[in-house]
């Protein structure tokens, strides 16, 4: 964005700018798919999943036990995923938190969780 504003301060007009930016993506987008190689997610019971949420964990909090939400995410991922379209639904995937326990505690629920305080004995 810096370069953007230099080079409109020098006079380009905006509407260039912008192909620019879109001449950049395309070349990006196009050198990603150069790159890049097709793999089984299936493969070796969905390791390559597990993985790549191992890496997105690495450097949270949860480091410490980033294996076991790497696998809650890859199942959880799985749960909801669509693999002939290729899609996932983020939106069906929840995370909730409830106060007391530890991580150690987390746990992957298929469904619907309730919670609900008794409210008589």
């Amino acid at each position: 964005m810096e370069q953007a504003t230099k080079m409109l301060e020098i006079g380009l007009h905006p509407l260039q700018v912008a192909d620019g930016f879109e001449q950049a993506c395309e070349m990006a987008v196009k050198r990603l798919t150069d790159i890049s190689e097709e793999i089984d997610v299936a493969d070796n019971d969905y390791q390559k999943l597990k993985e790549a949420a191992m890496t997105a964990l690495g450097s949270k909090v949860v480091s410490k036990y980033k294996e076991k939400f790497a696998d809650i995410a890859k199942e959880a991922v799985l749960e909801v995923a669509d693999l002939d379209r290729r899609d996932v639904n983020f939106d069906l995937i929840k995370i909730a938190t409830k106060t007391g326990g530890c991580m150690d505690d987390s746990q992957l629920v298929s469904g619907i969780v309730l919670d609900k305080d008794i409210s008589h004995p």
